[in-house]
C-alpha cells in the first residue's frame, strides 16, 4: 500500500493505492490524524481509484475519521470506489454516511464550495 497525502483548501487528500489492511489502516490513521491539525482542514477526501482490496480494518479507519471531520463540521469523501470496494461500503453501512463521487476534483470543489 502507498500513500499519497496532499492538501487542496479546506480538504485533506489521500491517494492510495495496494491493499487496505490492517497495517496500511494504522498508517493511514496517523497520517490523517496529523493532517487534521492543520489550520482551516476540515474535510477529508480518500481516492480509492488505485486500491484492489479492503478488509474490515479499513472500514474502521474510515468510520473514525468520518467521526473526526464531522466533529469539525466537514464531510468525508470517498472516490473512484471499483465494483467490490463499492459493495463493502455498501454492506458495511458506510454509503449512507459518507460522500461518494466520481472524481478526486468533484469532491474538492465541493467540500472547498461547502459554507
Amino acid at each position: 500500500m502507498d500513500i499519497e497525502i496532499s492538501q487542496n483548501g479546506s480538504c485533506l487528500i489521500a491517494a492510495l493505492s495496494g491493499e487496505l489492511d490492517q497495517h496500511m489502516a494504522d498508517a493511514i490513521r496517523g497520517r490523517m490524524d496529523y493532517g487534521l491539525l492543520q489550520a482551516g482542514i476540515k474535510n477529508m477526501v480518500f481516492d480509492f481509484t488505485e486500491v484492489s482490496f479492503m478488509d474490515s480494518s479499513g472500514i474502521g479507519m474510515l468510520l473514525n475519521r468520518y467521526k473526526q471531520v464531522r466533529k469539525l463540521g466537514g464531510n468525508l469523501y470517498l472516490t473512484g470506489c471499483n465494483q467490490n470496494l463499492f459493495r463493502l461500503i455498501k454492506l458495511s453501512g458506510l454509503e449512507r454516511i459518507v460522500l461518494l463521487r466520481d472524481s478526486i476534483e468533484e469532491a474538492i470543489l465541493e467540500a472547498n464550495n461547502e459554507k
